[in-house]
C-alpha cells in the first residue's frame, strides 16, 4: 500500500491524517507520492476496509450478552419479611408515695380538783355551752368545797399545723399519756373523771366501743389510778337524761 492508498483508507475510516508543512531540522525528507492519471483517479476503485468476521468466541459472548437472563424468583418472605409484633416495654414501676395517716383534730379540757382527782372533758367550745357551771355543780354535789373551779388546761391536737411531723392517732395518744404521767409525777392521782368519747379514746387507750364502757370504772395501770367514764359536759347539757348516768358513776368520788 502506497502513501496515497494509506491516506485514502484512513479517510474512509474517519481517521484524521496530518502532514508536516515545514521541513524540520534533522527530519528525513518527505517522499513525493506519484499522482495517478486524471481519469484513473476517479475510476480507481477504492478498496474497502476488510470486513472482519466475528470469531466464534466473540459471537458466543455477544449472544450471551444480548439474551435476557431470567432473574431468580425471590422468596416472598425475603422481599416482605413478616411483620413482627412490637415488643412492649416492661411496665415502669411508679414509686407510690406512702399514704399519710389522717390527722385527728380534738381538744381536751383538764381540771385538777383537789389533790387526787383529775377531770378530763371532751371540749366542744363551738357549742358555747355553760360547761364550767355544770362541772362546778357536780363537784359541789360530790362534797368538794371550792370557791371556784381551778384554771383549766386545754390540750389541743394537732400541735403543729404544717404537717411536717407525724401527728396521727398514735402520736396524739402518746401526747395525752405523757401529759397524764407528768400530772401524776407532780402529785399522785387516785381517780380520773373521763368525760366524753374523745377523752376516753386518748386517755384510756381502749379499742372497746364507748357505749360499752360508759358509766363504768377501770384501772389505769401507768398512773396507779382508777378512771370513771361518763358523758361529756356538752352531752349532758344537750341531753339532761345523761346526768343520771353520770351521777350514778361518780358516787365513789363523794367526799365524806
Amino acid at each position: 500500500m502506497d502513501d496515497y492508498q494509506r491516506q485514502t483508507y484512513l479517510q474512509h475510516l474517519g481517521v484524521d491524517s496530518y502532514s508536516p508543512r515545514w521541513l524540520l531540522p534533522g527530519a528525513a525528507p518527505s517522499r513525493a507520492c506519484p499522482l495517478p492519471p486524471a481519469g484513473a483517479a476517479s475510476a480507481a476503485p477504492v478498496s474497502a476496509a476488510p470486513v472482519l468476521s466475528p470469531s466464534p468466541v466473540a459471537e458466543a459472548a455477544s449472544t450471551a450478552a444480548v439474551e435476557p437472563v431470567a432473574a431468580p424468583v425471590a422468596n416472598p418472605t425475603e422481599i416482605n419479611p413478616p411483620a413482627t409484633a412490637p415488643v412492649a416495654d416492661p411496665p415502669r414501676q411508679t414509686a407510690v408515695a406512702p399514704v399519710a395517716a389522717e390527722v385527728p383534730r380534738f381538744a381536751l379540757t383538764v381540771w385538777r380538783i383537789g389533790t387526787e382527782l383529775l377531770v378530763i372533758d371532751s371540749r366542744e367550745a363551738q357549742l358555747a355551752l355553760p360547761t364550767d357551771r355544770l362541772l362546778a355543780n357536780i363537784v359541789a354535789a360530790l362534797g368538794y368545797r371550792l370557791p371556784q373551779l381551778p384554771k383549766a388546761q386545754v390540750l389541743r391536737w394537732p400541735v403543729l399545723e404544717n404537717g411536717a411531723a407525724d401527728q396521727g392517732e398514735q402520736e396524739a395518744r402518746e401526747m395525752v399519756q405523757a401529759f397524764l404521767q407528768a400530772q401524776a409525777a407532780r402529785q399522785p392521782l387516785t381517780h380520773l373523771l373521763v368525760m366524753g368519747e374523745t377523752a376516753a379514746r386518748y386517755v384510756l387507750d381502749q379499742s372497746v366501743p364507748f357505749v360499752d364502757i360508759l358509766g363504768t370504772a377501770m384501772p389505769v395501770a401507768p398512773l396507779s389510778a382508777a378512771a370513771i367514764v361518763v358523758p361529756s359536759l356538752a352531752a349532758m347539757l344537750q341531753d339532761p337524761a345523761q346526768k343520771a348516768v353520770t351521777w350514778r358513776a361518780v358516787q365513789p368520788l363523794r367526799q365524806h
